[in-house]
């Protein structure tokens, strides 16, 4: 089973974690950084001291249809939050965000990147941000009402799209020294593929799936098409997966050297944090 530390329920907020070290101090935080994320129907977000060091770790669970309700609510009776006055990196997962490359990139042209038929500009906000270590612009979008909110709230906030911290770090600090590496990033529901040969990334996609074996037809095909040796190249997992689960049981079955990531380097972790693996919360740490 997971590890999680229950809160009382925020209605219809429900928490699934919450770890905070017994150092940590809500006064005086201007110089600290909270990273928020938000995906899968899942808000999460981590304070980080003025000396790097990750001091609190919140996990809650919304229901999307209501996200600016629960939003509103959520920061209003969370201690952190409520008051919480540093730097602010806020994430959003899209699945529709589009890579566009910097020589062709105009800032005015968001609508024109964006491939999704259903997008209304009237209920969403198009942002974008810099995958620096690719050299692309990534254009994405979040609910408006939700944007107005957490700007209004936070005016010192930069937005994020979450698959693009997630390529960021894999790209800047990479998990292995071998040639070719395939890094699996792991949701409830949610799995994003990355391989990358010669330290150039191939191939990337993002993968809904509901069973053990959707995970596996979707892994397996990604590294059949990028002609990937499973017995010479270990294979990644990062986010949520456990040993124990059916996920990876079935996994191992097929791919022989299945290893888990480890935590972003560029945060140090407080030591309440050293009985949770180190491959969970791995887009979190990557923002």
């Amino acid at each position: 089973m997971p590890p999680s530390t229950t809160l009382n329920s925020l209605h219809p907020v429900e928490s699934i974690l919450h770890i905070r070290a017994a150092n940590f101090s809500i006064e005086n935080n201007a110089k600290t950084q909270a990273n928020v994320l938000f995906k899968e129907n899942t808000l999460t977000y981590c304070i980080i001291g003025q000396d790097k060091e990750v001091q609190v770790l919140r996990s809650f669970k919304f229901d999307k249809k209501n996200l600016e309700t629960n939003l509103e609510q959520f920061i209003q009776e969370d201690d952190i939050l409520q008051r919480f006055v540093g730097n602010i990196h806020i994430a959003f997962h899209d699945n529709q965000h589009s890579l566009i490359p910097k020589e062709f990139f105009e800032s005015k042209e968001l609508e024109a990147y964006y491939p999704s038929e259903n997008f209304n500009p009237a209920t969403n906000k198009l942002l974008y941000d810099f995958i620096e270590p690719l050299g692309y612009y990534n254009v994405f979008a979040i609910p408006q009402a939700v944007y107005d909110y957490l700007h209004l709230h936070y005016p010192q906030a930069v937005f994020h799209c979450a698959f693009s911290c997630l390529l960021s770090n894999i790209l800047t600090e990479p998990l292995t020294l071998n040639q070719n590496q395939v890094i699996t990033h792991i949701g409830k529901n949610l799995m994003e593929v990355f391989v990358i040969k010669n330290k150039k990334l191939t191939f990337h996609n993002c993968f809904d799936y509901q069973t053990p074996e959707d995970f596996l037809y979707h892994l397996l095909n990604a590294t059949y098409i990028e002609k990937i040796d499973l017995e010479q190249n270990p294979v990644y997992f990062t986010g949520q997966v456990y040993k124990t689960g059916s996920l990876f049981q079935l996994a191992s079955q097929y791919i022989p050297n299945i290893q888990f990531g480890r935590r972003p380097t560029k945060y140090r972790y407080n030591q309440a944090l050293k009985e949770h693996p180190n491959h969970l919360h791995y887009n979190l740490f990557s923002i």
